[in-house]
């Protein structure tokens, strides 16, 4: 193994010494030279001490600055625990305890929507109507607005994300034995249940009158879950003028005039209400002259 004992005098470099000399003055061996294999000839040229030094110096200096990144990092903390808690301040433990809350709620947030992402794409087969994109793809779609929004944070975000990805699969899905997907099937697959509870309400039942249907979601569903609802009717919008045409897009329209404005005084945060309606008045301007 490497050492640092001098092979002449037995001895550890002396306090204050220089770092290349050892108790005897004898010159430091060249770095990573094993005690079996050294060449007790060889010392150190001024150049190789200069480019030890040059190198000692960028590891100090990267140290440094790594150094200084933790310290930010740890401000940073202490300045999010404190808006948050209104707490004194607090240290490194705290701040590290926090960072391994956090770091395990994402990760349980990263499973829970992955896992409803490969329900999504196990459990609806075939291709987007009109289209050569896969049937998934529209749910996909729904997932890219809600990760746009900067209204929908923490568990909001995870319980949206989890919806869009499944809000067709009711409506739309077939198990692997072409069975029809229903409310059981998602809670036996792992699914949290106010998320199953909200992909049921968002999803009609053939021949449901339409008043039925949104009577029913607004006394149901979660105000996550119809803002899901206003960002599929976006998504639907937006599909109807590229790809299917001008009878969807005002079929949509209407709809959208009709009965998905009035669901906006269904969600309660007002910054979140207010995005949902520009996004919505902007989908809903036809894109030809």
């Amino acid at each position: 193994m490497t050492t640092n004992i001098c092979p002449q005098c037995g001895s550890d470099p002396c306090d204050g010494a220089e770092w290349d000399t050892w108790e005897c003055g004898s010159d430091v061996p060249n770095f990573g030279v094993t005690q079996g294999m050294f060449r007790q000839s060889d010392t150190c040229t001024a150049r190789e001490r200069d480019n030890l030094r040059d190198a000692l110096k960028r590891v100090n200096h990267e140290a440094d600055i790594a150094m200084k990144r933790l310290d930010d990092l740890h401000m940073e903390l202490v300045t999010t625990v404190e808006k948050a808690t209104r707490s004194a301040p607090v240290g490194w433990d705290t701040a590290l305890a926090l960072i391994e809350r956090v770091a395990k709620e994402r990760l349980r947030s990263n499973m829970s929507v992955e896992l409803a992402e490969d329900i999504a794409k196990r459990w609806m087969p075939g291709t987007r109507l009109k289209s050569s994109r896969p049937a998934w793809a529209h749910p996909e779609d729904v997932v890219k607005l809600v990760r746009e929004c900067p209204f929908l944070t923490g568990d909001d975000e995870e319980h949206a994300l989890q919806v869009a990805w499944l809000h067709d699969v009711l409506e739309d899905g077939k198990q692997e034995d072409g069975s029809p997907v229903i409310y059981t099937d998602l809670t036996k697959a792992g699914v949290n249940g106010s998320v199953a509870s909200d992909v049921d309400y968002l999803s009609k039942v053939d021949a449901q009158p339409r008043w039925h249907y949104y009577t029913r979601l607004v006394h149901g569903a979660t105000s996550i879950g119809i803002a899901v609802k206003v960002m599929d009717r976006v998504v639907n919008l937006k599909e109807g003028s590229e790809t299917l045409g001008r009878r969807w897009f005002f079929n949509y329209r209407r709809d959208a005039r009709l009965d998905i404005k009035p669901l906006l005084i269904y969600i309660g945060e007002p910054l979140l209400r207010k995005w949902l309606e520009e996004k919505l008045e902007e989908a809903m301007k036809p894109p030809w002259k």
